[in-house]
């Protein structure tokens, strides 16, 4: 197997389109891939199947994976999984919700913020996004004084969610900074936002299992490819799990042995 990967998150649909065409002209018997923007790769995925290449979406593409091509999708639904984190947030009494996106061309990013909302405000609770410039992405002076100045305009803001672990802990800067107590939760994880959520320093995580997903969509790949057998179910949620205080011990214990 060869890993191609972004360098970074400035240009995702040309870039992306850049390694699928690397693959396709590296002669890749199957691509395991994401499907950030589905406007730029789907003509791609579609010319890599039309050369008899198999596709396998992960991570991202839950919704058009087939309509491109790609034979299955192994992964969370991410709208879904903001409309649980959106409850959980008002079922522990978050009423004025804010959501970093970064990201605002990646409809996967979107449908987590519009999950967000969707599940506060069936609630009867407010949900609002702040949408930072691509190049916002891990930069985490940029995220903290965006989260700053959205918390100064709306001192109401109660909980503040970001779309990946990169962003997390400039947004706890960002909460600080700005003199407020609102609580912090996150899409993904990472030993700090673990810790966090253990010691009731964040109120939860949503959890997609990204190891998983690598292993099953690159396993799945090489099966198809290799012996032409495809999951009875061709598309395979690992997630949304919720990460809270009462379960975030387990989980670390499972990051120290290699499964998560």
């Amino acid at each position: 197997a060869i890993w191609l990967g972004l360098q970074n998150y400035d240009n995702i649909g040309p870039d992306m389109v850049k390694l699928i065409q690397t693959a396709v002209a590296q002669n890749a018997d199957a691509i395991a891939l994401p499907i950030w923007d589905a406007a730029a790769e789907g003509p791609e995925i579609k010319k890599a199947t039309a050369k008899g290449i198999k596709v396998i979406a992960y991570n991202a593409g839950e919704p058009v994976y087939a309509k491109y091509g790609a034979s299955a999708y192994i992964g969370t639904n991410e709208y879904t999984a903001g409309v649980k984190a959106g409850e959980y947030f008002v079922s522990q009494g978050k009423k004025n919700l804010l959501c970093v996106n970064d990201q605002p061309a990646s409809a996967n990013i979107k449908q987590r913020c519009d999950g967000l909302a969707k599940g506060s405000k069936k609630k009867g609770r407010k949900s609002t996004q702040l949408s930072l410039p691509a190049t916002a992405f891990a930069n985490a002076t940029a995220i903290a004084n965006g989260v700053k100045g959205a918390i100064t305009k709306d001192p109401k803001i109660d909980a503040v969610f970001t779309i990946s672990s990169a962003d997390c802990d400039a947004s706890v800067v960002g909460v600080k900074a700005a003199g407020s107590k609102a609580a912090i939760g996150s899409f993904d994880l990472s030993e700090n936002i673990l810790n966090r959520v253990k010691n009731g320093e964040q109120l939860v995580a949503v959890d997609q299992q990204g190891w998983l997903q690598g292993f099953l969509s690159t396993s799945t790949a090489w099966q198809y490819a290799a012996y032409g057998i495809l999951p009875a179910t061709t598309s395979i949620l690992t997630g949304p799990a919720l990460i809270t205080k009462d379960n975030a011990a387990k989980v670390i214990a499972g990051v120290k042995t290699g499964q998560r």
